[in-house]
């Protein structure tokens, strides 16, 4: 019911920022992009793999696991800011 009541709102010309389910959803995907792909936060993910192995949290697989893994992502985001993608 809410959802057709905001393509109803929308078509009309009317919004309530905050409230519209579209502008919502939006914000959040966008938030979620930009904390997905910040070089900062995955450096930071990266730096805590390790401080975890070397303190013997984790085992050396895991570690390696996660290490690949982590910089596969910072290798993307680097990727996706040389290409200047929009929603960063």
């Amino acid at each position: 019911m809410f959802l057709f009541d905001d393509v109803l709102m929308s078509m009309m010309g009317v919004s309530v920022p905050g409230l519209n389910l579209f502008s919502t959803l939006e914000l959040i995907k966008d938030l979620a992009y930009k904390e997905l792909y910040d070089p900062e936060i995955t450096r930071n993910e990266i730096k805590e793999n390790r401080m975890l192995y070397e303190f013997g949290e984790i085992s050396e697989e895991v570690y390696t696991a996660r290490k690949t893994e982590l910089m596969n992502r910072l290798e993307q985001v680097q990727k996706l800011l040389n290409a200047n993608v929009s929603f960063l």
